[in-house]
């Protein structure tokens, strides 16, 4: 238990261990493979660098954690989501390189226990819809499930960015916004040209709350 393992520049066939050591922590450096037929995370942390790599068939992530930086890549046939999973996404400079696997396995146990996060911290690149992870098949996963997880960003500085899951494409994107939100204008009435219509604006929805846009 508890083993550091680094894998640097080479392709690891996991397929006859399927169990990754329990709880280890694995570090893909280089243009290191961690492949396999049918791969079980045993709650393994596993790093994943710029230029490496997870794939291979079936991966059971269960209790597992990954890091993925800016450049890695997934390309496996199934990804399950089992029991608690973190993945954490870390951006470059222009944006993150998007995950490619292929369909999603056990939407249905994606939870408030689940962690979804991104950092910031080398982003400089303002405003855009970032796809971070692009499934062939989402598995009957909704926004709505996903919202349930535990959704984090790091370091965004004057952005404002929020994770979604876009259901018509399976995929998890990060909406960047550059800087707050604008405020919808309060009490304001537009009157649209060659007409006698006004239109007025709130900066409040009927209950009371302020609005955003």
């Amino acid at each position: 238990n508890f083993d550091v393992i680094g894998i640097h520049s080479v392709t690891v066939d996991a397929t006859a261990q399927q169990y990754l050591p329990l709880q280890s922590s694995i570090h893909l450096t280089g243009t290191a493979i961690l492949s396999g037929g049918l791969v079980r995370a045993s709650g393994s942390t596993l790093y994943v660098g710029s230029q490496a790599a997870l794939s291979g068939g079936f991966w059971d992530f269960d209790n597992g954690s990954v890091i993925f930086e800016n450049g890695a890549s997934a390309t496996m046939n199934t990804w399950e989501f089992k029991n608690d999973n973190n993945l954490s996404f870390n951006l470059g400079s222009a944006g993150f390189t998007t995950l490619t696997p292929g369909g999603v396995a056990g939407a249905a146990s994606i939870n408030s226990n689940d962690t979804f996060s991104v950092d910031l911290a080398k982003y400089t690149a303002g405003a855009q819809t970032i796809t971070l992870v692009d499934f062939s098949n989402g598995g009957g996963l909704t926004d709505a499930q996903f919202q349930t997880a535990n959704l984090v960003v790091t370091n965004a500085g004057s952005y404002t960015a929020s994770l979604e899951w876009d259901a018509g494409t399976a995929s998890i994107v990060l909406e960047v916004l550059d800087g707050d939100p604008a405020p919808v204008a309060d009490d304001q009435t537009v009157y649209i040209s060659g007409s006698s219509v006004a239109v007025t604006l709130t900066a409040t929805d009927p209950e009371g709350d302020p609005l955003s846009w």
